[in-house]
């Protein structure tokens, strides 16, 4: 018989703001410090054209391997 396997524990950010705040470079530190620790890591950000003072919002999920 097989052995069940561990539930991956996932880990969500929501990060929101105004643009110009530094919330994508944010979500993008958090992503590629995941990634730099051997995780796997996706990231969403949305931001429309306008270059300051627009809302902003960026999600990051991410696990380890280590968690399972």
């Amino acid at each position: 018989m097989a052995e069940a396997e561990a539930p991956v524990k996932r880990y969500n950010i929501r990060m929101a703001g105004i643009g110009g705040q530094g919330v994508v470079t944010a979500s993008h530190i958090v992503s590629n410090g995941v990634v730099i620790s051997g995780g796997f890591s996706s990231l969403v950000p949305f931001f429309g054209s306008e270059k300051r003072n627009a809302p902003v919002e960026s999600y990051v999920r991410f696990f380890k391997l280590n968690d399972l």
